[in-house]
């Protein structure tokens, strides 16, 4: 062994190594006092990017669901349900924002096939929620034009029923049922 290597196994003996690469040197400090000294912690490793995002807009959307059934069947609240189309859509962001911080093929397909889910809600509620065109109100001494209705029993009604006679009371909401 040559005296430089012997100076650079001595000088190896009394430092220390700590976690980043730095040397400390441990001349004359009892081994007590070396291992006293606390190691630097290392930074909480993330376990999954994205995750909770996904989990949160399936939540979401599958709260639209939830809350159209309890409307409907617990509270028997038939109005168009415009919360689940906007709950769809916020659940399909949520789960945009996950496929963006890490995009995997599981997240993918959620993601696509919530998306896919949204856009027929919006399509369904847009289409079913369109009113008929108005024509403006009926004059006095005009005819009116044909129509045809359903009474709550299910027979149909025509303005042909209005020529037969009977006195008839006919009442227009404007709206959508």
């Amino acid at each position: 062994m040559t005296a430089f290597e012997e100076s650079v196994a001595l000088e190896n003996d009394n430092k220390v190594t700590i976690g980043s690469g730095q040397s400390e040197k441990t001349e004359g400090k009892s081994p007590m006092e070396t291992m006293q000294k606390p190691l630097p912690v290392s930074p909480p490793v993330a376990r999954s990017r994205g995750r909770l995002w996904l989990w949160l807009g399936v939540g979401v959307f599958l709260l639209g669901f939830v809350l159209y059934f309890v409307q409907a069947f617990q509270l028997k609240h038939l109005v168009t349900p415009w919360y689940m189309p906007i709950l769809f859509t916020l659940g399909v962001l949520l789960a945009l924002i996950s496929v963006r911080r890490r995009p995997t093929w599981t997240r993918v397909i959620a993601f696509v096939l919530l998306a896919l889910l949204c856009a027929a809600e919006w399509y369904f509620i847009l289409s079913m929620s369109r009113l008929p065109e108005y024509k403006g109100p009926v004059e006095a001494d005009k005819k009116i034009p044909e129509f045809t209705t359903t009474f709550a029993d299910g027979s149909s009604f025509t303005e042909m029923d209005l020529k037969k006679g009977t006195p008839t009371v006919l009442v227009f909401y404007r709206g959508h049922w």
